[in-house]
């Protein structure tokens, strides 16, 4: 027990990284801790900015115990699991056009869901493209070709 977070060490954090990996937390919430602990540790009152090895969690456990890959293992696509997108998408329009539209303009442009959901295609559609500014990741304009009639 620590009585005062000045006295926290190295050896701490390993053990704490042990605590996770029996535990099996995934990888990615080991590195997300390590990050807070390495930012609380640099703050000036703390003390002990550097302390924290390194920008991943292998610093602190065996290689490929928590090891964190971007790197898909398999197919998450409607297409991978055997279902037919666009029988899909017809069947979510007998229910709601509006959700069917939006699941279109993501199969045909490319879209995200929030892009999707607060694309305005009066304000959108630029003839030969789209122009795409509302729900975008870091709020960045980006433009999608309208390549096809559909």
């Amino acid at each position: 027990m620590l009585d005062d977070v000045r006295q926290l060490k190295g050896k701490h954090i390993k053990a704490l990284c042990c605590l996770w990996l029996k535990q099996n937390i995934a990888a990615s919430t080991i590195q997300n801790r390590l990050s807070v602990l390495r930012v609380f540790c640099g703050w000036s009152s703390v003390g002990k900015a550097g302390m924290v090895l390194g920008s991943t969690s292998g610093e602190y456990v065996l290689v490929g115990r928590a090891s964190r890959t971007s790197i898909s293992t398999r197919d998450r696509s409607w297409t991978g699991k055997g279902i037919d997108p666009l029988a899909k998408i017809n069947e979510v329009r007998a229910i709601n056009p509006r959700i069917a539209c939006q699941l279109d303009l993501q199969r045909v442009f490319g879209l995200r869901p929030l892009e999707a959901r607060r694309l305005s295609p009066f304000l959108c559609d630029k003839g030969t493209y789209l122009d795409v500014s509302l729900g975008t990741k870091g709020k960045r304009p980006r433009v999608e070709a309208i390549a096809t009639a559909e």
